[in-house]
């Protein structure tokens, strides 16, 4: 009956300290994840910030060529009535 007992208790430590190994796994696994959450917030928050300065880039860019597409009109104008 002893030695019974005895199993069980060493069963029930071997179980016991394998949940705390699996806590402290867990516990890590999470911390890395939060991490790595946070750091893609912020690589997120970057490439928002650069795609904004393109299209302002791109924008005005294109009303660049509508001002050259303006000019080119008017000098065909001011050529024609010449």
């Amino acid at each position: 009956m002893e030695e019974k007992q005895q199993m069980l208790r060493d069963r029930l430590l071997l179980v016991g300290q394998t949940l705390v190994d699996h806590r402290e796994s867990s516990f890590k696994e999470v911390l890395e994840l939060k991490k790595n959450t946070h750091h893609m917030r912020e690589e997120l928050e970057r490439i928002k910030s650069l795609i904004e300065r393109i299209s302002e880039q791109l924008s005005s860019t294109a009303r660049k060529e509508e001002v050259l597409i303006l000019q080119r009109q008017l000098d065909l104008l001011r050529n024609g009535t010449d």
